[in-house]
């Protein structure tokens, strides 16, 4: 995931909106296991904002 959890953090101070990309390589899997990959980033993302606030 570009960016990692660090970065969004400081970018977070500057700007409301931040694009996180993650490259999946779609032809080895199947689309469940897509919908699942592309849930995973946004979990790290709370988690990460979570950390910001404590």
């Amino acid at each position: 995931m570009y960016p990692d959890c660090d970065e969004i953090l400081k970018m977070a101070q500057d700007y409301d909106i931040i694009p996180v990309c993650r490259e999946i390589y779609a032809d080895v899997i199947t689309p469940i296991t897509l919908l699942r990959k592309l849930a995973e980033p946004k979990l790290k993302i709370k988690r990460c904002m979570a950390r910001k606030a404590t």
